[in-house]
């Protein structure tokens, strides 16, 4: 409720919040036995649509004094640090460990350090030493793959393991779609528009992050592309991948993630920089002059683009900037001016209010042109410009 107010939520909706958390009580059900009644004074209740906001709020904050780089997703935070140094990288990475260790003792909160996972990205070798952070006499597990808002990382950025669980994830889903089929009166169309929904939606997802992987990767994908398209159009498997692609107009996997990674790239160049992820790119482009070397997500998706303003002289660049919610939360939180209260509702304004008013008027106009258009949206201003 404090982090509320805070925010500017305060008033009749502050009160129907707090009277929302209070006085709860809850139950364990086990089958068809239930618990007895208990009071609940920490936590929120399940199953309600305002609980994830609520959460979100209170948690908002618990990376704020750390020195290294974060990103929140939910319940899932991922704090980084980077350098040539390891030792030193380890050091400050302890440092924004323990204080949110103390951000979470502040406000009461358990953490499960055994689920908390470490890995060091580096493209040389490491030995077991490197890769492990001590905290306050608790070791830290390191996890040479670790899962991130459903990609699998890897050491080496290679993306080998997500690879292969996507190839598994997607022929599973081909497996499906061949017993679908089986079933018979299934349309081609009806089928590629379920490969489509399956298949491709586990090819593409986050593709503008795992894009630079090998080649050889690339033909797995590229090998359950033609495996699905043969049971889809009922053509054999030794069937050529080109062919079936123009014959069920699906583009190649290669063409289709470059068009993914150049939207996105759009996107983020679009975005406010306030954003984290703008701030990541234009550091990005401060650092890398050229982007000969397309070993990171952000180079190749650049190259991409480039290389498509060649071709159709299409400039990402000039796409308009993004609106986001939260410059508009904060015009929301700005005060009232001072004058507001004493210039009167224009259905009981009296003479005196009616000159002062006109003379703020005057004031906020300030230094206009003639070319300037004003707009007024209060009724009691329409008539001659006075």
């Amino acid at each position: 409720m404090i982090k509320l107010h805070k925010l500017g939520i305060k008033g009749k909706t502050w009160l129907w919040i707090n009277s929302f958390l209070t006085n709860r009580t809850a139950r364990c059900m086990l089958n068809n036995f239930f618990g007895e009644q208990f009071d609940t004074k920490i936590g929120l209740p399940q199953g309600s649509v305002l609980s994830p906001t609520l959460f979100n709020i209170f948690i908002a904050d618990i990376m704020d004094n750390t020195k290294g780089e974060n990103c929140k997703f939910a319940d899932d935070g991922t704090l980084w640090h980077k350098g040539k140094d390891i030792k030193e990288m380890k050091e400050r990475t302890s440092e924004d460990v323990k204080t949110i260790l103390k951000w979470t003792e502040k406000w009461r909160i358990n953490v499960n350090l055994e689920s908390v996972k470490v890995c060091l990205f580096s493209k040389g070798n490491t030995d077991a030493e490197q890769k492990t952070l001590k905290v306050n006499s608790f070791s830290y597990r390191h996890s040479p793959t670790p899962r991130l808002l459903g990609v699998t990382l890897d050491e080496k950025l290679k993306f080998d393991t997500h690879i292969n669980l996507m190839q598994k994830r997607a022929n599973n889903a081909i497996y499906v779609i061949r017993d679908i089929k089986g079933m018979g009166g299934i349309s081609r169309s009806k089928l590629l528009q379920i490969y489509n929904s399956m298949v491709r939606s586990i090819m593409e997802y986050a593709c503008p992050v795992w894009q630079i992987t090998s080649a050889e990767n690339m033909k797995k994908l590229e090998a359950v592309q033609r495996k699905g398209l043969s049971i889809c159009l009922g053509l054999p498997g030794t069937s050529g991948r080109e062919a079936m692609e123009v014959e069920a107009n699906i583009q190649p996997i290669d063409l289709r993630i470059e068009e993914i990674s150049v939207r996105e790239l759009a996107k983020i160049q679009s975005k406010n920089i306030a954003e984290p992820i703008k701030q990541q790119l234009e550091q990005y482009l401060t650092n890398n002059a050229t982007y000969e070397q397309q070993d990171s997500p952000f180079g190749k998706a650049i190259n991409q683009s480039i290389d498509m303003f060649k071709a159709t002289k299409v400039d990402i660049k000039l796409i308009e900037p993004e609106f986001t919610y939260k410059a508009g939360v904060d015009v929301m939180l700005r005060r009232s001016p001072s004058y507001w209260s004493r210039l009167g509702s224009s259905k009981n304004r009296t003479a005196e209010q009616t000159v002062e008013s006109k003379q703020v008027v005057k004031d906020l106009l300030g230094d206009s042109t003639d070319s300037t258009v004003v707009a007024f949206t209060d009724g009691s201003c329409q008539g001659p410009v006075f």
